[in-house]
């Protein structure tokens, strides 16, 4: 491509990153010296380790997290379609390179066909390491990495780019329509060989701003099936709470959470507790209250902040081995500050709520996480990332997704929520098994959070 094709936002952009190298090359040296960063020379574009296949190579790259789970369900199918292809998947967090890794540890299949590892910096000379190394054959992107010295390389090199399960909050979009980032973004999704959207409003978005016939498709998330839950742990604290004053603790959890939101919940936690103790007929014992941070690093700073807010709590960290699951009958919230125990605290709650929507600027995360295991899901107002998904699932449980604007109003919904289930466990409606799920005499219609997700759990697999 002729150099005066390219925009001159590019070419700025290009030969700043030339002149930052140095001083963020500096930054990740000080980061691994104190043990920040694990994985310095990937994020350089350079490994230690050779090409361990000379099939044709895909890389695949997500942001983070939900991204990278994302990244391995795309490519756990296109493996079973083609087996002839390997995969090198990428990451931009080391939460993300942690999850790919465990979970690659569990698939026999997939770990002879995949690596995984850090993604590299969008440095000139990262990407061009990079690219020498692994020699894609073609690069698929996650939702809305949009790097513009990686994409215009593989454009150099030939190599046709994909994004999946795109996505453009109208935030975003709004300010890439703007005078001189408009220019820069036709460009680069013009580039892309294909692009499936997650819904309809983010087709319409991108392709406002310069993609080629983007498809809509829907989420691969819906495809990506359960989290994966560590059952001889779930069973030993379903014993922990069924043994709380002769009958089973009920348990919420507010996951993925942000900066403030922990506290948001606490204060719905207080509330729930105040109102749990009006109530005159006989009920479990007080709920308990499981927190499970989007930064698992957040985890004392959370702890530390709720006990200043609510001095008389007991509060356990699962990381320091304080909330052992004979812990769980004396404690007022757990710090679920673990890597790969969402599933786990998800199969544990009668209710979960969704993180990054009671704040602004997050723009929510995956409100069908907790359904796969019959825990109904709340959400926030700010799901401007996950609306796509909060549409499909009202479509399929209409009342399967609840929506809070306030830690009052999650408060309110969740003493009517528990105390439903509680009452329908003591009534003899459903109970709890050891694996966590409710069973529930067949036929029977309700409202309570087990019955609502329950249905949602069924909508979820048949779509699946």
């Amino acid at each position: 491509m002729r150099l005066d094709r390219v925009p001159w936002q590019l070419r700025l952009y290009f030969v700043t990153s030339i002149f930052l190298s140095p001083p963020v090359v500096f930054h990740l040296v000080y980061r691994r010296l104190v043990g920040r960063e694990a994985n310095l020379l990937q994020r350089l574009g350079l490994t230690a380790v050779r090409k361990p296949f000379d099939e044709r190579t895909v890389w695949v790259h997500g942001a983070s997290v939900g991204e990278s789970l994302s990244a391995l369900t795309l490519v756990r199918l296109l493996h079973a379609k083609d087996p002839s292809f390997r995969y090198v998947i990428t990451s931009g967090s080391a939460a993300g390179q942690n999850i790919l890794k465990s979970r690659l540890e569990c698939s026999p299949v997939l770990r002879s066909a995949v690596v995984s590892q850090a993604a590299p910096l969008d440095l000139p000379f990262s990407v061009f390491y990079f690219l020498r190394q692994w020699k894609p054959s073609a690069f698929i992107i996650l939702e809305a990495e949009i790097w513009p010295n990686t994409l215009w390389f593989c454009r150099q090199s030939g190599i046709p780019t994909i994004l999946v399960d795109a996505r453009m909050s109208p935030r975003s979009a709004q300010r890439w329509s703007q005078w001189p980032a408009r220019q820069l973004i036709e460009f680069l999704l013009n580039g892309f060989r294909t692009v499936l959207c997650q819904s309809k409003e983010n087709q319409h978005r991108l392709q406002e701003l310069g993609a080629e016939l983007p498809l809509s498709l829907g989420s691969i998330k819906v495809a990506a099936g359960p989290l994966p839950v560590d059952n001889q742990r779930l069973e030993r604290i379903e014993t922990a709470l069924s043994e709380c004053a002769g009958s089973r603790r009920t348990v919420w959890a507010a996951s993925s959470t942000h900066e403030g939101e922990e506290l948001l919940a606490a204060e719905a936690h207080e509330e729930l507790l105040r109102d749990w103790l009006l109530v005159s007929k006989p009920l479990p014992p007080p709920p308990l209250l499981v927190i499970i941070p989007r930064h698992i690093h957040r985890g004392r700073h959370i702890a530390d902040a709720i006990a200043k807010r609510h001095p008389s709590w007991s509060i356990a960290l699962t990381s320091d081995g304080s909330s052992d699951e004979a812990a769980l009958a004396a404690v007022d919230v757990v710090i679920a500050d673990e890597m790969g125990t969402l599933g786990l605290w998800f199969e544990v709650a009668e209710v979960a709520f969704v993180g990054g929507s009671l704040v602004d600027g997050i723009g929510g995360h995956n409100v069908a996480e907790p359904g796969w295991f019959r825990c109904l899901p709340l959400h926030g107002p700010h799901c401007a990332n996950s609306q796509h998904m909060v549409h499909a699932l009202r479509e399929l449980e209409p009342h399967g997704l609840i929506q809070v604007d306030g830690s009052c109003e999650l408060a309110r919904v969740l003493a009517r929520l528990l105390k439903e289930d509680a009452a329908s466990r003591s009534g003899g409606r459903g109970r709890r098994t050891a694996c966590g799920s409710v069973e529930q005499e067949e036929g029977e219609e309700g409202g309570s959070g087990s019955e609502l997700a329950q249905r949602q759990a069924a909508a979820l697999r048949s779509v699946q």
